[in-house]
């Protein structure tokens, strides 16, 4: 008799919601980044399919938006991958100046890197600035900053599926949580997507970033004398809370005429005809 593989058990929200400063299991992880929306790339972490999963009523064409963590790590063989196995045209860097030059991609041939300065300086946080009041309300203010930063950027993501809706692209920042994680809840909705496959689709970073946390956070973990404030504040700035994604997904319905369409509008600059083709081209 053959030998069956077992499956580990576990609960998603628990391991999804475990701090950056602790493992999950080896097993869970494995079994995870083994299935949809994560593909396996030699060198990169955090990557996956942004049109998982597929429904009849709103769904992405697949192979076209992927998500990722930062490239410093990308081997041969994932270049390989992300040219011939799956297409990749174009990659969008949204990190900042100082990040690419910590960690800078490789060239890859046959994809242009796309990258821009931000709009106006990105406020810096201290790592204690964190520990401050409600947790989930402390990541919306950043990510509402992220909004108005990163609009160049998105902008050109957008543009691309407007004008190029049969060349594959991915984009990334470093861990592929926050900056990526506001982008593709913006794809996500102009798709029609509701507001809880977007908030899955965000937790599952805490998973993807696993394999590289050690990497990501390092100097912090080693450290053995952080005051009690900025180990909450890595806490929650390097963790996943489903609360963070879903005040974000309010504030964009509330903050913007018609949610994110309202956002691609007045602070993108595409007209209605723009997104309709956006809307489109998404869906195939």
């Amino acid at each position: 008799m053959g030998s069956s593989v077992q499956v580990p058990t576990y609960v998603l929200r628990d391991v999804v919601e475990t701090d950056v400063l602790n493992a999950i299991s080896a097993d869970v992880v494995s079994h995870i980044l083994a299935g949809p929306p994560f593909i396996s790339v030699p060198g990169l972490f955090n990557f996956r399919d942004l049109s998982y999963p597929h429904t009849t009523l709103t769904s992405l064409k697949q192979n076209y938006i992927f998500r990722s963590g930062m490239l410093a790590f990308l081997e041969d063989e994932g270049k390989v991958k992300l040219t011939t196995g799956l297409g990749v045209k174009k990659v969008f860097d949204l990190r900042t100046a100082a990040e690419r030059d910590r960690f800078p991609s490789p060239e890859i041939e046959g994809v242009q890197i796309h990258w821009l300065p931000t709009a106006q300086d990105t406020v810096r946080f201290n790592w204690a600035d964190y520990a401050v009041g409600d947790p989930a309300a402390t990541m919306l203010k950043m990510y509402q900053n992220i909004l108005v930063t990163h609009v160049p950027i998105y902008r050109a993501v957008f543009e691309h599926i407007r004008d190029f809706p049969k060349e594959p692209f991915f984009f990334h920042c470093t861990a592929g949580k926050d900056r990526t994680g506001v982008l593709a809840a913006l794809i996500l909705r102009i798709a029609g997507y509701s507001p809880d496959i977007i908030v899955d689709d965000y937790v599952l970073t805490r998973v993807g970033f696993e394999p590289v946390r050690e990497a990501l956070y390092g100097s912090l973990l080693g450290k053995k004398d952080l005051d009690e404030s900025t180990t909450r504040g890595i806490l929650v700035a390097g963790g996943i809370m489903y609360e963070t994604m879903v005040q974000f997904l309010g504030f964009v319905e509330e903050g913007f005429e018609n949610g994110a369409e309202g956002y691609l509008r007045n602070k993108l600059g595409f007209t209605s005809e723009d997104i309709e083709t956006i809307r489109a081209n998404l869906r195939g």
